[in-house]
């Protein structure tokens, strides 16, 4: 269980972040462990910040419909893009095209919490800066201020904070 980094074409030079077009991604099964619904929750008050905000979800879907209907409640349903499983050349491509890498996983009451975080260590290797949650893994995966930083997941301004610090 480690960073496959062949998998992944190293991207010489990526565009520069502006407030007017911003591409979120995470790259992991659509659960709530993965916390894609933390994004979602976040992107109301990201979209006080900056405009055509694109939140774009990688991987097998669990949690789908759920994604949708919290998208929907929020009014920001035509802020996500459900991608589903990308083979590499099409993933390469949409990280090739992101901003941001943000995983704000979340330790379920079954015990279910996330490890290491390794889809950090290859967005980073990719020179994708990420916010990530406190309290799991992830917090192995991130040095705080230099590769990415740390939130708390549920804490929507200090998310929208932490992009704006990036941007």
């Amino acid at each position: 269980n480690g960073a496959d980094f062949g998998r992944f074409k190293k991207i010489e030079k990526f565009h520069t972040p502006k407030k007017n077009k911003l591409n979120i991604i995470t790259i992991g099964t659509l659960s709530y462990r993965k916390g894609q619904h933390n994004v979602i929750n976040a992107l109301p008050e990201i979209n006080k910040r900056f405009e055509n905000v694109l939140y774009h979800m990688v991987g097998m879907s669990n949690i789908e419909q759920d994604l949708i209907k919290i998208a929907e409640n929020l009014g920001v349903l035509e802020n996500i893009k459900i991608h589903g499983v990308l083979d590499d050349k099409d993933l390469n491509e949409l990280i090739s095209n992101s901003d941001i890498f943000m995983m704000l996983s979340e330790n379920l009451d079954n015990g279910d919490v996330e490890g290491f975080g390794i889809a950090i260590i290859e967005a980073n290797y990719l020179g994708l800066p990420a916010i990530g949650s406190m309290g799991c893994g992830i917090e192995d995966a991130i040095d705080n201020n230099k590769s990415g930083i740390l939130v708390d997941n549920k804490d929507v301004k200090s998310i929208a904070n932490a992009v704006e610090g990036i941007v």
